[in-house]
């Protein structure tokens, strides 16, 4: 629904086997049909068919990416073409290939230690739902007066159904829009920085975008790229708004 770009753990395999292929001596053309064969995802799969069929007509590699529709990070497609340019395109791939697996790694271990806080989150919200229905229980046992506001009651198996229903239904709206503000950059540039001012959520999501910034920023001065080239395209692929939004600022400086 709101993204067509091939996930990143198909982007790990498939930059490790077009490398070793090509580096094998394997013609590109057929490299990319066998990867396109091999590969698990649909997208995956259709955006290199798309990408093979362009080259036969006599696009450039990083060219037929650029016309997929948005399938390949800015990132790989850049790359990519240094890498042709500079005849060190298997070497190019391999290190994107151990980039986006290092990023896979990371987004694990970023789930892995945000698992217990939500939990203790989603019991916290379901243990006062229950305390809400067990108060409402013993004032009607006890045939107390329930206590209500606006004509809602407080107290009882309807206000803790309430209760559940407006919290899970902010959360839900809350993930929505956020997954419409990250289509964009400039929704990117609104939403990231404020969620970085979240204790221990903003922490994770620095770490992340400065490990990713880290690899991107290595791989792309590897190949030569010219350093406000590789900057902007190191600051993308933190997929941090924050962290993008800073790109002009400093390439300004560095010029200066």
């Amino acid at each position: 629904m709101f993204s067509s770009r091939i996930p990143l753990k198909a982007l790990s395999p498939l930059c490790r086997s077009l490398s070793t292929m090509l580096d094998a001596g394997v013609d590109l053309r057929k490299a990319l049909k066998v990867s396109a064969d091999k590969s698990g995802n649909p997208r995956s799969k259709m955006a290199m068919q798309q990408v093979a069929t362009s080259i036969q007509q006599g696009e450039t590699i990083a060219t037929a990416m650029k016309e997929t529709d948005g399938a390949f990070p800015s990132l790989l497609i850049d790359m990519v073409n240094v890498g042709e340019e500079s005849g060190a395109l298997p070497e190019v791939l391999m290190g994107l290939a151990n980039h986006y697996e290092n990023l896979t790694k990371l987004r694990r271990q970023f789930i892995g230690a945000i698992i217990f806080p939500l939990f203790q989150f989603f019991a916290a919200t379901f243990i006062t739902a229950f305390l809400i229905w067990l108060a409402g229980y013993i004032c009607s046992t006890l045939e107390f007066e329930i206590p209500s506001f606006l004509g809602m009651e407080l107290l009882g198996a309807t206000a803790a159904f309430t209760w559940l229903s407006t919290i899970y239904s902010m959360i839900a709206g809350a993930i929505f829009l956020y997954l419409v503000l990250k289509r964009s950059f400039s929704g990117q540039r609104l939403v990231d920085p404020l969620l970085m001012q979240i204790p221990f959520v903003g922490k994770c999501m620095r770490a992340f975008a400065v490990s990713r910034f880290s690899w991107a920023f290595y791989l792309t001065q590897q190949t030569g790229m010219p350093i406000t080239k590789s900057l902007d395209d190191s600051l993308k692929a933190t997929g941090n708004g924050a962290f993008t939004a800073a790109s002009s600022m400093m390439q300004r400086q560095l010029k200066e």
